[in-house]
């Protein structure tokens, strides 16, 4: 199982928190560049682009669309990991209420 630092985790969070709804991932959800960036705010901006850069090469994420519309959609491998138990903040797909394990 891939190793992510806390950043990759925490955009990877976006996906199960949209919309500040804990409404659990699915593949081919997408999320707006802007908002994934914005999650930054505990991190330096250059840090967050490295790490959104490195989910994108760990084809945990791929980009979607461009200019202002450009998103990007968390894959299968993706949502795998965000709810394998491997990460940090692992959450529970059983309950979808994005209960911290």
């Amino acid at each position: 199982m891939q190793v992510l630092t806390e950043t990759e985790e925490l955009l990877l969070a976006v996906f199960h928190e949209k919309r500040r709804d804990r409404v659990g991932a699915t593949p081919g959800q997408t999320v707006a560049a802007r908002q994934l960036l914005d999650v930054g705010e505990r991190f330096p901006p250059d840090d967050v682009e490295v790490a959104l850069a490195a989910l994108v090469d760990r084809k945990l994420v791929v980009p979607e669309g461009e200019g202002e519309g450009q998103g990007y959609a968390i894959t299968q491998q993706g949502v795998d990991y965000l709810y394998s138990g491997a990460g940090v903040g692992a959450f529970s797909r059983a309950d979808n209420e994005g209960e911290v394990e």
